[in-house]
């Protein structure tokens, strides 16, 4: 009898403890098992690595863009007075100078077998009744001063072909639609002729105008 009650005993006694150790495994096993979870998650992705790549990029690219070309302007010498009434005196300077066209440069010259720049200049004006020096240097002292946009007909260019004072002497014979200038002229390489102030020779060379009437 005594040995039953103890039994009894024995089995309320750690009956309540199994119940409480069964429950703290338990317990513990969730928990663990919430940090598995926990643990195993999905770390997002980090989207800054692609970011800089992407600006790395458009830099490299807004950096790389093909250079503005740039066109140069070159230097126009034109004139503005395309159309004007030509006086009496510089209608004979032209068609003087004109019937020298074709003859040959002569240095010191002053005739149809061979002239040069100011003989035949001198001669152009001295027929319309107006002296002018022999040398281009001294004519180039004579006249008024005129801008090469306000150029005409009958106005005389200087040059300076060795790159030190004036040793050149042209008229000019035609201000051409669009303000081309042209102008009469002996020159050392292919006596008296016509030619363009676009030209690059004479575009470089050219260092005033003068009007003489």
């Amino acid at each position: 009898m005594n040995r039953i009650i103890f039994l009894f005993l024995c089995i309320g006694f750690f009956l309540p403890l199994h119940s409480q150790t069964k429950k703290s495994v338990k317990k513990t096993h969730k928990t663990v098992s919430s940090q598995s979870v926990s643990s195993t998650k999905k770390v997002p992705k980090s989207t800054s690595g692609k970011k800089n790549i992407t600006q790395t990029k458009k830099t490299v690219a807004k950096n790389t863009k093909a250079p503005v070309k740039t066109t140069k302007k070159s230097t126009r010498l034109r004139s503005d007075c395309v159309k004007y009434t030509i006086s009496k005196k510089i209608k004979t300077v032209l068609s003087t100078a004109k019937t020298y066209e074709g003859v040959p440069y002569k240095l010191g010259g002053e005739t149809k077998t061979g002239i040069d720049c100011s003989a035949l200049v001198k001669k152009a004006f001295k027929k319309a009744g107006i002296e002018l020096p022999r040398r281009s240097v001294e004519m180039a002292n004579r006249g008024k001063p005129i801008k090469i946009n306000k150029v005409k007909e009958g106005d005389l260019l200087f040059f300076s072909t060795s790159g030190g004072t004036v040793n050149h002497v042209g008229i000019v014979y035609t201000v051409k639609p669009g303000g081309i200038i042209s102008f009469i002229h002996s020159s050392s390489s292919k006596g008296v002729m016509i030619s363009d102030l676009d030209e690059d020779y004479w575009k470089n060379t050219f260092v005033k105008a003068k009007r003489i009437t």
